[in-house]
């Protein structure tokens, strides 16, 4: 089958995974097209069996589009109304030669054109999905998965590093083989990072002095705080880097990640391949927005899911003072993303996809079942905290964690609204 796969070029999760996804497909023996622009993820994918178009200009995007030869295109949005020159190419045909599968990066259903232009549409992970339907007030998806599915982001498999490696490794980051590495990676969005990883790491370092946290890389506003001084000692901050192999290489030194998006995750790359690394993972909560942090980590299996900052603060001082802890749940959240995000795996599913017409194939029928069974358990996963199982949490601090959870849960609701307002009158879902 003939397949072009819209492909961003920076350094974004969904860019990573729409060339992974590109390369899973001409390994089962699609020719693929990468349709793309200049930019620095290409490196990564330097050897892949497939072909690459840097594309400049509207004329070429739709010269293309119109030339006959994809049978498939695979596009990536974000599920809401956005600026998209594909949707505006789209828009122009009077006969579509080609069909559309669509990856929903941030789970919402609110793009009226993507309603009208796609035939099937994949969720990065079963919580956006869940999200996805929940927030459109679907309280039964079985209908809507005769068009619908969950296609996790490839993740790769990783062997631990020699231990001279690692050391080395470690040496070059200012870590000594006697400190216990904590890491958080992440661009420098805003919308992505908060101080509560630096207020619970903070809190934790107090305990235990031989925590370190690298952090790649926050946003100038956290960043000036964490050198004037305001969380204390302890921390390594590191600008973000491009090579995948390097960035392989920092999991595989460190012994935990703490990961606490204040605006959650619809996936959550940079938990899911420190988990390949084998690293547990603190974590926290976030319903108001994505959530998929508490499908990948498994509460108190392979990592610990949390409510409040004094909570990441407590399972990381755990963690730091039990090195068996830190190997069973690691080795546990080694085998669990194996199991969600192999790429072999989901490369074949998504050849599935791309050549469905009446009947689905098998992968498609069995995550089918898997999801409806998880829609059915998903709130519960959200509210599954370490804090239940653990005592010595004051009761007023907890007070105050559940009003904020609920401030947030009514503002993402009134953010929504607005959104899907904005989109019914063709304007773009959020203001820039």
């Amino acid at each position: 089958m003939r397949i072009a796969c819209n492909a961003g070029s920076s350094l974004g999760g969904s860019q990573k995974a729409a060339w992974s996804y590109a390369e899973g497909l001409a390994n089962l023996g699609h020719e693929v097209k990468v349709l793309t622009s200049p930019g620095p993820m290409r490196q990564n994918f330097a050897d892949a069996s497939f072909e690459v178009l840097e594309l400049h200009s509207t004329q070429e995007w739709e010269q293309f589009y119109l030339s006959g030869w994809p049978e498939v295109v695979h596009n990536h949005a974000p599920g809401y109304a956005n600026p998209s020159l594909f949707y505006d190419i789209l828009d122009k045909m009077s006969q579509r030669p080609f069909r559309v599968v669509e990856t929903n990066v941030f789970g919402w259903l609110t793009d009226s054109r993507s309603r009208r232009h796609v035939d099937f549409r994949v969720f990065i992970s079963m919580a956006s999905g869940a999200q996805a339907f929940r927030r459109a007030g679907i309280k039964n998806p079985e209908p809507m998965l005769k068009n619908h599915s969950v296609l996790y982001y490839p993740v790769e498999k990783l062997i631990p590093l020699p231990a001279a490696e690692r050391t080395a490794s470690r040496r070059d980051l200012g870590v000594g083989d006697d400190q216990i590495l904590v890491v958080r990676l992440g661009r420098p969005d805003a919308r992505k990072w908060g101080d509560w990883e630096c207020r619970a790491f903070q809190m934790a370092r107090r305990k235990e002095t031989k925590l370190v946290f690298l952090m790649i890389e926050p946003p100038a506003s956290i960043r000036s705080q964490i050198e004037s001084g305001k969380f204390g000692p302890g921390f390594l901050i590191k600008p973000l880097v491009s090579s995948q192999e390097w960035l392989s290489r920092l999991n595989r030194s460190a012994e935990m990640m703490l990961h606490a998006a204040i605006s959650g995750e619809s996936f959550g790359y940079t938990i899911a391949e420190a988990m390949a690394a084998g690293l547990p993972i603190v974590t926290r909560t976030t319903p108001w927005g994505d959530n998929a942090q508490v499908e990948l980590v498994e509460n108190g299996k392979s990592g610990f899911v949390c409510e409040s900052i004094s909570g990441m603060a407590h399972a990381m001082g755990l963690l730091a003072e039990n090195p068996s802890l830190r190997a069973k749940l690691g080795d546990a959240a080694k085998i669990r993303i194996g199991n969600l995000a192999d790429a072999t795996h989901e490369a074949g599913l998504l050849g599935e996809i791309c050549s469905f017409s009446h009947s689905p194939g098998p992968l498609m029928a069995e995550r089918k079942r898997d999801f409806l069974s998880f829609f059915g358990r998903f709130s519960h996963l959200e509210n599954d905290t370490y804090e239940l199982s653990q005592r010595g949490f004051h009761p007023l601090e907890m007070v105050g964690c559940r009003l904020e959870k609920q401030w947030r849960l009514t503002r993402s609701t009134i953010r929504g609204l607005k959104a899907t307002f904005r989109t019914t009158l063709g304007l773009n879902a959020y203001r820039s």
